[in-house]
This record gives structure tokens, C-alpha cells and sequence, in this order.
């Protein structure tokens, strides 16, 4: 996107919110996730998943949750702790065209859950590190395209 000073500030304010958003649906284990930030084809992808579509995102998220009847028979107690939200800075991309991008956002977190299907009913904790691939323009004026789990 080519901006101006004023365009990079409205830019950094809509990043700023972004990373609020995602604090909040990380807190409230995406209850509700925020559709408008995400772009429809948004893909997911960590280490035993890749997913594509607004509806598999929030269906995979929704199962490990525990909101729907797969999730309901497989997981207990989940939740998520965020440790951090960085990232996000405004980029000059083309200086001959003044063009700017976005880069990543990161987020670290531990999500724990009980797996309800085994008789001693472990808990499995994972820290990981989440990093969103972000593109100017969408409903918001800034669109998550793209979300890797380490």
C-alpha cells in the first residue's frame, strides 16, 4: 500500500489494535474470534494440522476448546496463557513506490488441556510460538492471512 506520514500512523494505530484483538481472543480462547481480522482463505498450520477457510480455523480452534461434541469428548479443562504479542512494525517495502507492508506478528503462549479419551486422563502442555502473516487492506484495514504454530 503507498502511504504518507499520516497513512503510517493510522497504519501503526490499526497494528496497535490488532495486537489487542489477539491478546483478547487468546485470553477468551477465541470466544468469540474476531472474523472481520482474519482474511476468508486464512490458512492454519502447525506441527499436525494445515487448515484453510475462516470456518476450519474457528472449528479446529471451537474442537480443542471443547465446544463441539468431537472436542467435548476428546478435552477438558483447555486454556490458553499469552506470554507476549510482538511484532507488527511498518515496513518501507518499495521505496521508489512508497509502498509499505506489515510485517509478522508473534505471539507466545502454553496451551493445556486434559485428554479425556485415555483412562488416567493426562494433561498435555505445549508452549509454543504462533507467528501471523499480515496484509494491509480487509475489513479492518489490516487482514491476518496467515497463522504458523511452532
Amino acid at each position: 500500500s503507498v502511504s504518507t506520514t499520516n497513512d503510517n500512523e493510522e497504519l501503526a494505530a490499526t497494528v496497535t489494535k490488532l495486537k489487542r484483538v489477539l491478546a483478547k481472543e487468546y485470553t477468551s480462547f477465541f470466544n468469540p474470534m474476531v472474523d472481520s481480522w482474519y482474511a476468508p482463505d486464512v490458512t492454519f498450520t502447525d506441527p499436525m494440522t494445515s487448515l484453510s477457510g475462516v470456518d476450519s480455523y474457528r472449528n479446529n480452534v471451537d474442537m480443542l476448546a471443547g465446544r463441539t461434541l468431537m472436542g467435548k469428548i476428546l478435552f477438558d479443562g483447555a486454556g490458553i496463557n499469552l506470554h507476549s504479542v510482538t511484532g507488527g512494525q511498518i515496513i518501507l517495502a518499495d521505496e521508489t513506490t512508497n509502498t509499505v507492508r506489515v510485517e509478522d506478528i508473534v505471539t507466545r503462549w502454553t496451551l493445556r488441556l486434559t485428554a479425556k479419551v485415555l483412562p488416567w486422563s493426562p494433561e498435555a502442555v505445549f508452549s509454543g510460538v504462533s507467528v501471523y502473516n499480515i496484509a494491509v487492506g480487509g475489513k479492518e484495514g489490516l487482514s491476518i492471512t496467515g497463522q504458523t504454530d511452532y
